[in-house]
């Protein structure tokens, strides 16, 4: 039997499912932290900055700052390191964005002809050529041509604390944005053109101090072959068939690297004990039904 609420997957749901736990907790269940986070806070709020700054050419500092009190104002006030960190937070984005404006000025070097949007597209059955039930979904930062040889990319924010590029030919992120991007290039005109790779769009988390040797900003050209996409297909397509069914093994699989940044470790380590995990996630999480039953109460007023 299969689960009627499973349709398909993204690229952070196939990280997910390396552990089975997680995977559950975050997609299945839909549960997400109400704290802080310092490093996915910053990003989000990044993202929101230069997604302003490519759609409609606003300041992206302002952007930020806007982001950050609407952040704020969703944290309790019992949560006083909460609210540190948020300053904390504002503080060292906005000397990014400054910085990056600084650098790139009027001329980042690229035409953007599309910015953010979540793009969905089923995923092929390996081997025959039809479309599975099974959808691939994205979120791009942008579709962008390069001024120096005319190709199209995806467009990749990045927060980097340590930039290594050693990753990126094994990143599905990337190869999932250069798929999803070549099934809309139609939309926007763009008929006999084709997506060639991603630029990676970096943005370092440190302040500039005349110490810093490091470089604050990073663009990279990554590049995906027909191979490396259909290899992707075939991993997303039969990791959808495991995870599809209602009766699907839920267990939990430490990880000393993986445990380590991942969002339900005081959850896990409940779970793992013995103790009861169910009221962490009661008092430190919000549920994809709460998120949604607020959503509507508000669309309702």
């Amino acid at each position: 039997m299969r689960s009627d609420n499973f349709k398909g997957v993204s690229p952070s749901q196939l990280d997910a499912a390396a552990c089975r736990l997680a995977w559950h907790l975050g997609y299945r269940l839909g549960y997400r932290p109400r704290r802080v986070s310092k490093s996915l806070d910053l990003g989000t709020g990044i993202h929101v900055a230069l997604e302003a700054l490519y759609k409609s050419g606003a300041d992206p500092v302002g952007a930020f700052v806007e982001w950050c009190a609407a952040r704020r104002a969703e944290i309790s006030p019992q949560w006083e390191d909460d609210v540190r960190a948020m300053d904390e937070i504002e503080d060292l984005g906005t000397a990014m964005l400054t910085g990056y404006v600084d650098h790139y000025g009027d001329d980042p070097g690229f035409e953007v002809l599309a910015t953010e949007a979540t793009l969905t597209a089923r995923i092929p059955i390996p081997g025959k050529n039809t479309l599975s039930r099974y959808t691939m979904t994205a979120r791009l930062d942008g579709i962008i041509r390069d001024l120096d040889s005319g190709k199209l990319f995806s467009l990749e924010h990045k927060t980097y604390t340590r930039f290594s590029a050693a990753h990126f030919d094994l990143d599905h992120q990337f190869t999932a944005q250069v798929w999803l991007g070549q099934q809309c290039l139609g939309d926007l005109g763009l008929e006999g053109e084709e997506i060639i790779g991603v630029l990676y769009n970096g943005l370092r988390k440190a302040f500039p101090t005349k110490r810093t040797t490091a470089p604050l900003f990073v663009r990279e050209k990554i590049f995906r072959t027909r191979a490396q996409i259909d290899a992707f297909l075939h991993r997303a397509y039969n990791q959808c068939r495991d995870l599809s069914p209602a009766s699907v093994r839920i267990y939990p699989q430490p990880n000393p690297v993986r445990c380590g940044t991942c969002s339900f470790r005081d959850p896990c380590i409940a779970y793992q004990r013995g103790e009861d995990m169910g009221f962490i996630l009661d008092n430190m999480y919000t549920s994809r039904a709460e998120r949604e039953a607020a959503a509507a109460g508000g669309e309702a007023k």
